[in-house]
């Protein structure tokens, strides 16, 4: 999966999580942040496909985690 950070570092976009979400930044928090357009500009359908399948699969077990349902960590689901 690309980023589309330009010349944003990856320093500079955790620091901006973790000022918006009270200090806490996961490297999955990351992953989403920088895999997001800001324009929401569709370049080639194939890999926005296979970005959204990625996306939602990590999304759905960090929730499953949340209620419960599996103990895996960030470093596991990412």
């Amino acid at each position: 999966m690309p980023h589309y950070n330009r010349t944003k570092s990856f320093a500079r976009l955790r620091q901006e999580i973790r000022q918006n979400n009270e200090g806490k930044c996961s490297r999955v928090d990351v992953l989403f942040a920088s895999r997001t357009r800001k324009s929401r500009k569709v370049v080639n359908a194939l890999t926005l496909e296979k970005n959204t399948l990625a996306v939602d699969e990590i999304k759905k077990l960090k929730e499953q985690r949340d209620q419960g349902l599996n103990d895996k960590t960030d470093e596991q689901i990412f």
